[in-house]
Order: C-alpha cells, then sequence, then structure tokens
C-alpha cells in the first residue's frame, strides 16, 4: 500500500495551462482551481487513486460546492479521466498521477536503501 504524500508535488505550468485558464474563467475567484485541488486530495485518501461518481456528494459537501459544479469540473476541462466498470464510473487524474511518479520512485528506493543496510547489520 502506498503512503499518502504529506504534499502534492505540482508543476508550476499548471498555472499556465490554457484547461485551468478555463475553469477559472468560469469560477470566479479561482473556487475551480479550489475544487480541482480538493479533488485531489480526495484522490489522493482513495486506493489507486481513482474515485467513484458514488462519492461526489460527499466530495461536494466536504468542498462546500455544488454536485453538478463537481461533476461539471471533473469532466468538462479535460483534467481528469472517467473510466467505467462494473461498479459504475470512476475518476482519476493523469496529471496528479504523473506529479506523484518521482515521489514514490524516491519512496522506493529510500525503501530498498532501508532494506539494504537492516540486512547489512544482520
Amino acid at each position: 500500500m502506498r503512503k499518502i504524500p504529506n504534499f502534492i508535488p505540482l508543476q508550476t505550468a499548471l498555472i499556465d495551462d490554457i484547461r485551468i485558464k478555463r475553469l477559472n474563467r468560469e469560477y470566479l475567484n479561482c473556487s475551480g482551481l479550489g475544487i480541482l485541488i480538493g479533488l485531489y486530495f480526495y484522490l489522493l485518501k482513495n486506493p489507486n487513486f481513482t474515485c467513484s461518481y458514488d462519492e461526489i456528494d460527499i466530495i461536494a459537501e466536504e468542498l462546500k460546492a455544488s454536485i453538478p459544479v463537481i461533476i461539471t469540473v471533473i469532466e468538462r476541462y479535460n483534467l481528469f479521466h472517467v473510466i467505467k466498470d462494473s461498479s459504475g464510473n470512476k475518476f482519476f487524474s493523469p496529471m496528479l498521477n504523473n506529479s506523484l511518479k518521482p515521489y514514490f520512485e524516491v519512496c522506493e528506493a529510500n525503501k530498498l536503501k532501508s532494506d539494504l543496510a537492516t540486512l547489512k547489520r544482520k
């Protein structure tokens, strides 16, 4: 099981992404960006960084946004991918997953070094 990172290593180019600019244009005072980051935090808490559409009502309540707004942010701006399986629709963020790759690579390398050091001590 992967450890939940203490931070989200987002790329600074995110703010110049045309999708984010459109999101901010539609939702004033950067509330769209706030919803995006809130969705990222929610995804981090879920296995495989995916979330079921069945949880959107809970997410909307936590983020103080309406369900249609959350669904719009997920579906309209191409910031998330939606997949269908036997349990219904789920969404994930390729951008978040790519941002987390270096973090998990470092975690894995540190774990291997720690395991090797433990073996050497024995």
